[in-house]
């Protein structure tokens, strides 16, 4: 576990955040998958973690360590608060979010649902940085693949 700490970090502080991203916390595979004539199919599936909470300083302490960005949802509601939500998407940060609190995870289906995301992370981000191109019949239907299982762990 010493090597997953980062700069700043403690195994209390991880563990903290591991428990709170299981309480409070999501993990999921989006996807865009639509016809392009000719060409066929089109794809883009990107894996995304995220928390929500309304006390914005303890989500920035997750930015703080992993990166990614909090988003505000402004309350419709008078006398509600506005609630935030931390989101970080991307391969390589999402990989370092997981491995970082892996360890500390109590639930079996939260364990889970982030090696899904190891998974999907291994198979997908093969590609050098920045490396745009369409996904093959076989890469979309991997991709989708990781898609079905990530939904079946969330029921």
């Amino acid at each position: 576990m010493e090597d997953m700490l980062l700069p700043g970090s403690s195994p209390e502080k991880l563990a903290w955040m591991a428990g709170f991203w299981e309480g409070e916390g999501n993990i999921y595979i989006s996807r865009r998958v639509r016809s392009s004539g000719r060409k066929g199919i089109s794809g883009h599936y990107a894996l995304k973690v995220s928390v929500v909470n309304t006390d914005r300083e303890l989500l920035e302490s997750f930015t703080t360590f992993f990166g990614g960005f909090i988003a505000t949802q402004k309350s419709k509601k008078i006398g509600h608060k506005d609630c935030y939500h931390w989101i970080l998407a991307g391969g390589k940060k999402a990989e370092r979010f997981i491995r970082a609190i892996l360890p500390y995870l109590y639930s079996s289906r939260r364990r889970a649902q982030l090696e899904e995301g190891l998974c999907f992370i291994s198979s997908t981000c093969q590609k050098p940085q920045g490396f745009v191109r369409p996904l093959d019949r076989a890469e979309i239907e991997q991709r989708e693949g990781h898609y079905q299982r990530m939904k079946t762990l969330h029921v």
